[in-house]
């Protein structure tokens, strides 16, 4: 394996990692009521593609990362109310 094929799979796995890491408030918002309110699928997956867009732009477009996930953590306070389930991508990305 070439080094930049080694690099490239150690970026994928650092993004896939950083990317499920940061997903997991809002699949256990889908799952239970602990968090919040029960979110729906659409909710969840609507914000785990955001969170996976903000994760794969971090490292050139750190300005529009931040504005991503404080979009998607205001978009969550405004319709839902809840401030907890996307806080911790909003403050990994800040």
């Amino acid at each position: 394996m070439g080094r930049k094929a080694a690099y490239l799979k150690d970026v994928l796995l650092c993004v896939v990692l950083v990317w499920a890491v940061l997903g997991l408030p809002a699949w256990w918002a889908g799952l239970t009521h602990t968090l919040a309110d029960r979110y729906t699928w659409p909710e969840v997956i609507t914000g785990l593609a955001a969170i996976g867009v903000a994760v794969a732009f971090a490292r050139p477009r750190p300005l529009g990362t931040m504005l991503v996930t404080a979009a998607l953590w205001a978009g969550s306070v405004a319709v839902r109310g809840d401030p907890t389930v996307f806080f911790p991508a909003l403050a990994v990305m800040s």
